[in-house]
């Protein structure tokens, strides 16, 4: 796991923000403009959350979104929702789903008090969710977000 990603993905958390995946990226010497880079950190990102949902821990990742016109966008990329849904989680309505994992992450991490519940569905592939038994659940979820 990216340990640098994780803890800037901590950090926006702790502030109740949101951020751009360029805006993650570039630190990291990742381009949003090149497929492969936004590939990368679409890994990077699954695998982050995926280990913070075998901890007990929200879905980090609920804090990158897609960007409009340079500014953060409104929803995060395909990929964030594919990932959920191989965790077990309900992702049916998009909006709403995103809503409460990022109000989920933002209580978690901000030590806000409020502890909101993604409602979960039976998985649909690797039932062990483990990156290390199961490196495709990451794979398959990877659709490179734009920028």
């Amino acid at each position: 796991m990216n340990e640098i990603l994780r803890n800037r993905l901590i950090e926006i958390a702790k502030r109740k923000r949101v951020a751009t995946y360029s805006d993650v990226a570039a630190p990291l010497g990742l381009d949003m403009a090149l497929e492969g880079d936004r590939s990368t950190i679409s890994d990077l990102l699954c695998d982050i959350s995926t280990a913070e949902h075998e901890a007990g821990r929200p879905l980090l990742s609920a804090v990158i979104v897609t960007s409009e016109n340079g500014a953060p966008g409104s929803l995060p990329g395909e990929g964030f929702f594919t990932m959920s849904s191989r965790l077990g989680f309900d992702v049916s309505d998009h909006f709403m789903f995103f809503v409460t994992a990022l109000n989920e992450v933002h209580a978690y991490w901000s030590k806000a008090g409020i502890n909101l519940v993604v409602q979960k569905k039976e998985p649909t592939s690797c039932p062990s969710q483990s990156p290390s038994q199961c490196s495709g659940l990451c794979k398959g979820a990877r659709q490179p977000p734009k920028t």
